[in-house]
């Protein structure tokens, strides 16, 4: 019994060892050029308006992106994803299948009807 315990937690420790992961390749910035919400904004559930996450990516299609609100809306454009948050978000959650869930830490404070841009690759 005690092998097989021990067979088993070898193949655990393999398995997360082999598991690709999400690097953010250029961190979250301000866009201060992109106009993109100043034509046509997106309002939260509570009607204030949003900010926008262009994502640049090599992951498409992404599994679920999470935040610790639910995200107002997700766009798929060729090569981004664009996430709509609440003004004041604090995280990200990006889900894969063959990859480990990756947890970003938002560095600023995301102001409403305002761009923003990063860049997420698979490693």
């Amino acid at each position: 019994m005690k092998r097989y315990s021990i067979v088993i937690l070898l193949l655990v420790f393999v398995s997360l060892l082999m598991a690709a992961e999400m690097i953010i390749a250029k961190p979250l910035l301000e866009d201060t050029g992109d106009l993109t919400l100043r034509r046509s904004p997106i309002n939260d559930f509570s009607g204030n308006s949003c900010a926008l996450v262009k994502i640049s990516t090599d992951l498409l299609p992404l599994g679920e992106i999470e935040s610790n609100r639910t995200p107002v809306k997700v766009v798929y454009k060729t090569g981004e994803v664009w996430v709509y948050l609440s003004a004041g978000e604090k995280r990200l959650y990006f889900n894969k299948t063959g990859f480990a869930r990756k947890k970003y830490e938002i560095p600023l404070r995301l102001k409403s009807n305002t761009v923003y841009t990063m860049t997420l690759l698979g490693k």
